[in-house]
């Protein structure tokens, strides 16, 4: 999840480490479960309901509101290169 206008971001082979017991919270890093594929977006905690954000500005639909078909499994809680 390349964000071109600085951190966060992730390369292609970056490594990421992921917590499935820990609960998102706003502007946390999670892997999202939705129609038999993995997304890894930014939870955002908004008042008219919880969003997942893409952290590329040019990303196409890079809001879209969590439904009931999505399962967060998980919060990143690392990552980065390593060689």
């Amino acid at each position: 999840m390349h964000n071109p206008a600085g951190r966060p971001s992730f390369a292609e082979d970056d490594l990421i480490f992921v917590d499935p017991s820990r609960k998102a919270e706003h502007k946390s890093l999670v892997i999202v479960r939705h129609a038999g594929q993995a997304l890894f977006r930014q939870y955002l905690a908004e008042p008219e309901g919880a969003m997942l954000a893409a952290l590329n500005p040019a990303w196409p639909d890079r809001l879209v509101r969590v439904d009931d078909g999505m399962e967060i499994v998980g919060v990143v809680i690392f990552g980065g290169y390593v060689p």
